[in-house]
């Protein structure tokens, strides 16, 4: 190697010092030699300093002070160009490409990398110096060793492409023969817009637009870095990068690379150099010669000339040691790393699997590493200077059985102890475990508060029935088990906590801080199968220590040595998979199915479900059992299946099928062996991913699994943003704008902001949410694989007509059933205002009492009389369809009232704070003035519309120019290709509940145009239209409205 370089200083441009930088890359001779250059001297200059942007003298020369600041370049370095994809993409265009004229397509723009860095205004050596005042451009190096199918490969949509960042690293892939380009930094890849500075105005710079081609498979290799704060700088711009390039129709993965290595070109010369050790290691034993003893041994016992034996044996395995040892010191360490590289490459998840693995990750150092399959078989105990103990196990490993342990010991002592939970059912069934009472229990305890108690998160403020008090909890055990789903459901839920969200963040803020204050002895312990980096932050961010207190994690990481089957059923929807469930019970066996919903306008919920059973099923096999697990049968005491959630294990045993809900999905283990053969899913993509594999993993049996999953999910967060930044500031900047629209309020007096790390966390959780449901089946099923199962796809098929007959017959049951349960509650008997508080009190109701308070609540959200058409159109979504309707309309004058009036009661709530989600889905103000702005209120006064009318294309076109906030102010995503009748139709049919009609078509054959009008204006809004209108008018007489924060239904119902 001394030798060679010595060579290069005759033969080469590249420094041998320069040179062996890039060989110690792995980047090969002639990649080098085409794309790098050594300079010293003034020759830098004329490669930087060559923008028309640049400050000069009168006769052209760049003024002193620019020199000045480049002055260190003359002490040598390396310069790095690539491919001018820019100038190639016309010259190919035109046919003028010359492949041998490497210097012909080169780029004037690249990378200097001085021998002696300059030093900024920190101290900190800037490593690489670019052309300044210039655009920043990707480095396509030249590969000379094939020219010509480098280019081919480059304009061929179907080839993949990878980015890194940095030349060599680009070199080092090149030199095994993957197409790459490489950026100059994590963040290069795409400018903000210079007319609005924006956050969503962003576009790919002109070299990867080049790249892109609908279709085309990229792949992004970014480095990896052991700083967490760097670590999230490349995990922003990745996102940020690849949501661009799928926005111009690339396929996008992203390569992770493992530690400890950091970049690309590292990982593949350090895997390189352990398989040329190893081939060393194995060539080393396999030439060690044999002693002479030995031989002389073998020889005798065959009766040899054992001396000449012993001679000419020798001399051979000289010669082949000889061999082995000069071909395996040629073996080039780039190619032998290759494999390892050739391995993540093919594992590369999409891009949204990669977002959910970022926000799924626990990257907090570990204590104590387990391998057990019960928990509870250990003595596991937290060493006393441990503040925040989190546990990560997988389900059904006995994390419930060790944090026992742990309850009993804190009860001993006389620490109090405080379970939070989600809900209700799982803190009373935990409590039972540890020995404590839940929150209802406490009035016929006998040791009352003194051991502490379990209490649902809604319940943790002082208007609670818990009365709950922060401050009168010192050095507390608090318990948090499935910690990811009560942080969400704190931060999200639209349960009670809601209505005293912000008041419950600061009870929780003041609980964590008491039971983490200094010198004290409290403890927080976060238990969770996913737990992941956001709960851990969550918590240390809340007490405001995250520098001082450092988590103490045992981590579990044994799986099964063989996990669950699960049967997929891919088909676009479950009625194969229904049929398959009918099968399988009618050959004896007991299914668990979980589904997604319970609701009657669900042909795939539990009560639709139940009822296809009962007729196919009670049919043939009258003595089979039943059971229907819901909120709605659990909270039903003429039910069977009435509180049932803390018995499961010796209820269910009693059935041979059992349909449930997402009620069972998270905290509850049912331990049963041997009773049921299966469990069954049909998920539609409403909940989480994460919901979907808790959902599957209730039943700790492991029997088969039969799944069908939805391609994509329906539920979004927020404006459906896929990284937490993204997500936040569309929300802050939609509150922003409503509040500046309603005049009433000084924004620098309210607190929008609650606590940053609640809101951080808020979006980071939702975004990993939102990247779940873009790819909603790729997702669950990359998780089950994850956790050890194998996924089986199913080759059932059911013919066309069979599947037709069957969704007729569930279209059927679905209508039967909603109709009967709409005319029991427009028949279901009038109470007055108390009544219905006493009921909405009642957790537990039977049908009739949930009937009558129903009916209630429709009398006053519509204030008009209660039939069973309108009980099936608010089933179906009708209320917030109208209600926007009627403010874009004749209650226009209102909209500001009702809105100012909102926010006004959740200032008082949040006591002067407001928590932004919230009020967003709460105001309609925004979504009134875009609509207004672009005109859609014209759109429903009778005129004609046609795709060519001017008006009509501006408001399609105005839809499609910010979709970040299309989704953001009215929860849609409009296709850009979409035609502008298209766009006003889902516009009518999601916001407005209206629909267009084609009532012609004008102009000559096969150029005619279809001319609609809008429709279902006489649905009987009108009716509830003239209802608002006199609330309205009598609000503004009494100057009040009521919009009580107590009330059941949301603020936003109210109105």
């Amino acid at each position: 190697m001394s030798q060679f370089l010595e060579e290069l200083k005759v033969l080469s441009p590249v420094a041998p010092k320069h040179y062996q930088e890039w060989m110690e890359s792995g980047v090969c001779r002639e990649i080098i030699e085409a794309n790098v250059v050594s300079l010293e001297d003034d020759s830098p200059y004329s490669y930087l300093l060559y923008s028309d942007q640049l400050a000069r003298r009168n006769d052209g020369r760049v003024v002193d002070w620019v020199l000045r600041r480049y002055r260190h370049v003359e002490m040598g370095g390396w310069w790095c160009a690539g491919e001018d994809l820019i100038g190639l993409n016309d010259l190919v265009r035109r046919s003028q490409f010359q492949a041998h004229d490497a210097d012909a397509n080169r780029s004037l723009w690249g990378q200097f990398k001085p021998d002696t860095p300059y030093l900024d205004e920190d101290g900190k050596p800037i490593k690489y110096e670019a052309p300044p005042k210039t655009d920043t451009r990707v480095i396509a190096l030249h590969d000379p060793r094939r020219p010509r199918q480098w280019l081919d490969a480059l304009l061929d949509s179907s080839v993949f492409i990878i980015i890194v960042e940095g030349a060599k690293k680009a070199g080092c892939l090149m030199t095994l023969g993957y197409l790459v380009v490489a950026l100059p930094g994590v963040f290069n890849g795409y400018r903000k817009n210079k007319q609005e500075l924006e956050t969503f105005d962003r576009r790919l710079i002109k070299d990867l637009q080049v790249l892109c081609a609908p279709g085309r498979p990229v792949y992004i290799c970014f480095d990896y870095d052991q700083k967490i704060k760097t670590r999230r700088h490349v995990q922003l711009a990745t996102t940020r990068l690849g949501r661009m390039l799928e926005q111009a129709g690339c396929t996008v993965r992203v390569i992770a690379l493992p530690e400890p290595e950091k970049g690309v070109d590292d990982f593949v010369v350090a895997r390189g150099r352990q398989t040329l050790e190893a081939l060393h290691k194995t060539a080393t034993a396999l030439i060690q010669m044999p002693s002479e003893a030995s031989l002389v041994t073998s020889a005798s016992r065959n009766s040899f000339n054992f001396p000449l034996l012993i001679q000419q044996f020798q001399a051979v395995w000289s010669l082949l040691a000889t061999t082995i040892a000069f071909w395996t010191s040629f073996l080039p360490v780039t190619e032998l790393g290759r494999q390892a590289f050739d391995e993540i490459y093919t594992a590369a998840p999409i891009l949204e699997e990669w977002e959910i693995l970022n926000y799924s990750q626990l990257t907090y150092k570990s204590a104590c590493v387990v391998n057990v399959q019960d928990l509870g078989e250990l003595e596991l105990k937290a060493p006393q200077s441990a503040r925040v103990v989190a546990l990560k196990a997988p389900k059904g490993t006995g994390k419930t059985k060790i944090i026992t342990k742990w309850v009993a010991e804190a009860i001993q002592q006389g620490q109090p102890t405080l379970v939070l939970t989600h809900r209700i059912q799982l803190g009373q069934a935990l409590c039972a475990r540890f020995g404590l009472d839940y929150m209802t229990e406490l009035r016929d305890s006998e040791t009352g508060h003194l051991l502490g108690y379990g209490l649902c998160v809604d319940s943790l403020h002082p208007k609670s029935g818990a009365r709950f008090n922060a401050n009168h909890w010192k050095n507390p055990l608090i318990i948090v088990d499935e910690a990811e789903q009560v942080i969400w459901h704190t931060l999200s839920a639209d349960t009670e906590v809601r209505q005293h969200r912000v008041v419950v963040l600061k009870q929780l803020k003041q609980l964590i801080q008491n039971a983490l204050t200094p010198y004290g002895h409290g403890r927080i312990v976060l238990a969770d199968a996913d737990l992941s980096d956001l709960s851990i932050d969550f918590i240390l961010g809340l007490a405001e220590v995250s520098d001082q207190l450092e988590p103490w994690i045992i981590r579990n990481d044994w799986m099964p040595e063989k996990g669950w089957n699960v049967f997929h059923y891919n088909q676009s929807e479950p009625t194969t998979w229904l049929m398959g469930l009918k099968k399988h019970i009618a050959l004896g066996n007991r299914p668990f199915i979980q589904v997604s919903g319970q609701k009657r306008t669900s042909k795939w919920g539990t009560q639709n479900l139940e009822t296809w059973l009962e007729q196919e099923i009670h049919c043939r096999f009258p003595e089979k059992r039943i059971l229907r697990i819901d909120s709605e049968s659990i909270s039903d005491p003429s039910h069977e299946a009435y509180g049932c959630i803390s018995k499961l294990n010796e209820i269910l045993t009693q059935y041979d099928v059992v349909i449930a809900s997402p009620s069972i999905e998270t905290g509850v283990s049912i331990d049963i062996k041997g009773h049921f053969t299966s469990v069954w899913g049909c998920f539609q993509g409403v909940s989480s991913a994460d919901a979907v594999r808790q959902s599957l993993s209730r039943l700790r049996d492991p029997v088969d699994r039969y799944v069908w999953i939805a391609s994509y999910g329906i539920g979004k967060i927020g404006s459906g943003a896929t990284h937490h930044q993204s997500l936040l500031k569309s929300q802050t900047k939609v509150v922003r704008t409503t509040l500046k629209t309603l005049l009433a309020f000084d924004q620098e007096d309210i607190d929008i902001t609650v606590d940053p790390i609640a809101q951080r966390t808020w979006a980071k959780m939702g975004a990993r949410i939102n990247a779940g449901m873009l790819h909603y089946r790729t997702t669950v099923l990359a998780g089950l694989k994850a956790e050890g199962h194998t996924i089986i796809p199913t080759t059932q098929c059911i013919s066309a007509k069979t599947r037709k007959k069957l969704k007729i017959q569930l279209t059927n049951i679905s209508e039967s059933n909603q109709q009967a349960e709409c005319a029991a509650i427009a028949a279901a008997e009038e109470i007055t205002d108390l009544e219905a508080s006493k009921l909405e009190a009642q957790r537990s109701k039977v049908p009739s009492e949930r009937r009558k308070a129903r009916k209630y609540k429709l009398q006053q959200r519509y204030r008009i009389d209660v039939t069973p058409d309108l009980v099936g159109k608010d089933d179906r979504g009708w209320h917030p369809q109208v209600r926007l309707h009627y403010y874009l309309s004749i209650g226009r004058d209102h909209l500001i009232q009702r809105d100012t009036q909102i926010v006004k009661k959740a200032l008082e709530a949040g006591e002067g704070a407001i928590w932004t989600p919230d009020l967003n889905s709460s105001l309609l103000c925004h979504q009134v003035v875009v609509l207004e702005k672009l005109g859609l209120v014209e759109f429903l006064s009778g005129i004609e519309l046609r795709n060519s009318n001017p008006k009509l294309v501006a408001f399609a076109q105005a839809l499609k120019d910010v979709p970040w906030k299309t989704k953001a102010v009215l929860g849609i995503t409009v296709n850009a290709k979409s035609s502008p009748i298209t766009v006003l139709r889902q516009i009518l049919t999601s916001k407005l509940g209206l629909r267009l009609e084609l009532i012609r078509k004008d102009g000559p054959r096969n150029k005619q145009e279809r001319i609609y009008r809008v429709i279902g204006l006489d649905d009987g809004r009108g009716a509830v239209f003239e209802a608002w209108l006199e609330r309205d008018l009598l609000s503004v007489v009494t100057d009040g409205i009521d919009l009580s924060l107590s009330n059941s239904a949301t603020v936003a119902e109210a109105a």
